[in-house]
């Protein structure tokens, strides 16, 4: 049995939404939220918040036992992102 996460990126909106992200951060918020059972639920969320100031956070949601699991979610989504 395997225990790791299948992680891949999801389109959640269309371009001209992605600049509105408070907006965009609810209606995922929103989409998890009416997964039910019969869904590949969601188990865990990984945000990267950057500032004007170019200030870097990133912000760990679920099963994300400690900082290296969200290290290899981060990881997963580089090369997902890389491969497109």
């Amino acid at each position: 049995m395997n225990d790791q996460p299948d992680l891949r990126v999801v389109e959640l909106h269309t371009q001209a939404m992605a600049t509105e992200i408070v907006g965009s951060l609810r209606r995922s918020a929103d989409s998890i939220e009416t997964e039910t059972h019969d869904h590949d639920r969601t188990i865990a969320g990984v945000f990267v918040q950057v500032t004007e100031g170019r200030a870097v956070h990133v912000h760990a949601w679920g099963k994300v036992g400690n900082r290296f699991e969200g290290a290899g979610m981060l990881q997963a989504a580089i090369a997902e992102v890389l491969s497109a």
